[in-house]
């Protein structure tokens, strides 16, 4: 098929199954499989269980960049959707890629809107959502979000690019587009490289998502351990005058409570 997803299992996710039928549910059918570097019996029965091929890195012990990568090569379809297995890909989302692919041709990177799950609750009129949507308002003039400025100046003040939510294309994106240098800003890492090269990005300002916050995400674990701030640090101080960058982060560190399950 022309779109795949491609499912990151990790250890014994208890959502796993429930971000599988969200994918199956597409209302334009997509390719699926599932990519892991933590084989358990777990894993293997729920992906035997849907009928879903499930593939087995044998490099293991690289970190996320490491996976991430394994799993963008375990497909050989156009479209790869990196599919983290705690969230939940609304219906239309397979839809409304392969749409944006034929509308623009050039289309390098396809990116949503998304909806937060704390809990029972759904939600997705926070504050540090509205900053991700203003941050990202360049990139709605279509016609111009090819060019390279207005690409990578999306990206300076922080990265409001929801992960999950994004579609890469091959043939315009490179074979190994994350680094494994980097614990948690390696999508945003990638995006400043992915801004200077040619292409279109399209971000769709509709949540096609719905992302779940708790206590084992990998989110979590990356503030309790401090990597993402220092990560964060390491790439503000790339794009930004120091005074500027200290300020940014320190705007960056009072929305993290936005992440606590």
């Amino acid at each position: 098929m022309e779109h795949c997803f491609v499912v990151c299992a990790y250890k014994d996710s208890p959502y796993l199954a429930e971000c599988l039928e969200s994918i199956l549910s597409q209302s334009l059918p997509a390719q699926i499989c599932i990519a892991t570097s933590t084989p358990s019996d777990f894993i293997r029965d729920t992906a035997a269980a849907y009928g879903i091929p499930l593939y087995i890195n044998p490099d293991r012990g690289g970190g996320i960049g490491r996976d991430w990568n394994f799993a963008y090569g375990c497909t050989s379809a156009e479209l790869v959707t990196i599919a983290h297995q705690d969230d939940i890909y609304h219906r239309e989302y397979s839809k409304t890629v392969r749409n944006a692919k034929k509308r623009y041709p050039d289309m390098v990177l396809f990116f949503s809107d998304a909806l937060r799950k704390k809990g029972d609750r759904v939600d997705g009129g926070s504050v540090i959502h509205l900053v991700k949507r203003f941050l990202r308002f360049p990139l709605a003039l279509f016609s111009l979000s090819h060019l390279p400025v207005l690409k990578n100046l999306v990206l300076r003040l922080g990265n409001p690019v929801i992960c999950p939510s994004c579609t890469y294309v091959k043939k315009g994106c490179p074979f190994v587009p994350f680094s494994e240098r980097y614990r948690f800003v390696l999508d945003w890492e990638f995006l400043l490289r992915l801004s200077r090269l040619p292409g279109r990005w399209i971000s769709f300002e509709k949540p096609l998502l719905t992302y779940r916050v708790h206590a084992g995400a990998a989110t979590m674990a990356s503030i309790a351990d401090d990597s993402r701030c220092r990560e964060e640090a390491e790439i503000f101080a790339r794009l930004l005058p120091g005074p500027l960058a200290r300020a940014v982060r320190y705007l960056y560190r009072s929305s993290y409570e936005n992440y606590k399950a």
